[in-house]
């Protein structure tokens, strides 16, 4: 997805195109995996220092509600994280130390149509452990 098909989906919708706003799908389109709205907010803050993050979280519910952003709820504890709705059906193997999300390569249902007698629809599947650095350092 490209910062301009968001930028004219929120303009379709009726949406102002502020600067914030833009930052923020900027900050999504480059940033090196999913990042937390925190995150987000973290990045902007020197270009925006009256940004909120209260901002950031309307701003991302706002790209949800039009289907440009898609919300992964973490594990219990865990921030959520979030990505633009655009990225191919996959799946992520998350650290439960650093909390990096690592996409992985294949859908672990692949083909699977039914499910203990239940016709499979939609799903989500996440892999929890800890990442190669985090091995390295001790899980703690």
């Amino acid at each position: 997805m490209e910062k301009d098909y968001v930028m004219a989906e929120l303009q379709r919708a009726g949406y102002k195109l502020t600067p914030q706003r833009r930052a923020i799908v900027d900050v999504l389109l480059n940033f090196d995996g999913p990042p937390t709205a925190f995150d987000l907010h973290e990045r902007l803050a020197p270009t925006y220092p009256d940004l909120s993050l209260d901002t950031v979280y309307r701003t991302l519910k706002l790209l949800m509600k039009l289907g440009l952003v898609i919300q992964m709820d973490i594990r219990a504890g865990r921030k959520s994280r979030f990505k633009l709705a655009d990225e191919p059906h996959h799946h992520h193997l998350i650290c439960l130390k650093c909390g990096i999300a690592v996409c992985l390569d294949y859908c672990p249902l692949a083909g699977k149509k039914e499910l203990a007698d239940c016709e499979i629809v939609s799903h989500t599947f996440e892999l929890y452990g800890y990442c190669k650095k985090c091995r390295k350092e001790g899980r703690s």
